[in-house]
């Protein structure tokens, strides 16, 4: 997996969060020949996923640039992540916020093409709603999911003028992911494997969302604090950029987003059932 990671791993910055994902693209870009800058975004004292950027980085040799964030600061991106992305989903915004600083930083730096992680949680059943499937329907949400799938991190690259590759997005390794029996890559099974023989401690994480990794994670409660609703205080932020969305009697019961899939809305983060 890291040879064929490596064919795709042309880059002169990783977003680094010390995830398996990033782990694995930044290792691919290191046996590539590269010395690619390690870029990882966290929140102060938070030491959820730092600890594990310090160790691969400094195992790997590459250099490693952390930013770090105040609550102020951080809240201070939303209303330009809201704008490139277009909605006011928190859990969309909050995340794609940690992304946002890290690709400001690698450009601040110098970097011109940033590599990412996206992909692998969805090619290799990463996410906990995965494990909610029977073995027979996995395969079928595997293959939905990676055909509807979308990354902010190329809108928001584009918008601060920096290339982004997604090398688990390559056509032959999503080909070769999807060739996989989902039993066998349910939780990321494969690549773990692969893990275990650099850098065992990433290997046996348990998968932390990036909001939580980050500690970004503490933007929800600052919000509910100032509007009494994440989804509110977002929408507000929304409105005054002067954004607006297409709506129906027929869509989001939240928002009325027009294009809601009758399960999720992209724009507000609905979800039915929850």
């Amino acid at each position: 997996m890291i040879e064929l990671l490596a064919k795709y791993s042309d880059c002169d910055a990783v977003l680094f969060s010390g995830g398996i994902d990033s782990t694995l693209v930044l290792t691919a870009a290191v046996k590539r020949g590269l010395m690619p800058l390690a870029v990882h975004v966290a929140m102060r004292n938070c030491g959820v996923d730092t600890k594990y950027a310090v160790s691969v980085a400094a195992k790997l040799g590459v250099p490693l640039a952390v930013r770090l964030m105040d609550l102020e600061e951080a809240l201070g991106a939303l209303p330009k992540v809201v704008k490139i992305l277009g909605l006011f989903n928190p859990m969309e915004v909050v995340n794609c916020a940690v992304v946002y600083f890290g690709l400001e930083k690698a450009l601040e730096l110098g970097a011109k093409r940033v590599c990412t992680g996206d992909g692998g949680d969805e090619l290799f059943l990463g996410y906990s709603f995965f494990q909610r499937h029977s073995p027979g329907e996995l395969d079928r949400v595997r293959r939905r999911v990676v055909s509807r799938w979308y990354f902010c991190s190329f809108d928001l690259g584009r918008s601060l003028g920096v290339e982004v590759v997604a090398p688990f997005t390559a056509q032959e390794v999503v080909e070769l992911a999807l060739s996989l029996s989902p039993v066998e890559v349910l939780g990321k099974k494969p690549l773990r494997d692969v893990l275990r023989g650099y850098f065992p401690e990433v290997a046996e994480r348990e998968k932390t969302p990036l909001e939580r990794g980050s500690c970004f994670d503490r933007l929800y409660g600052e919000m509910r604090q100032r509007a009494g609703d994440e989804v509110e205080y977002l929408k507000s932020l929304f409105k005054e950029l002067g954004l607006s969305y297409p709506t129906s009697p027929r869509g989001c019961p939240r928002c009325g987003y027009a294009y809601f899939d009758g399960s999720y809305c992209r724009m507000c983060g609905y979800a039915r059932g929850k």
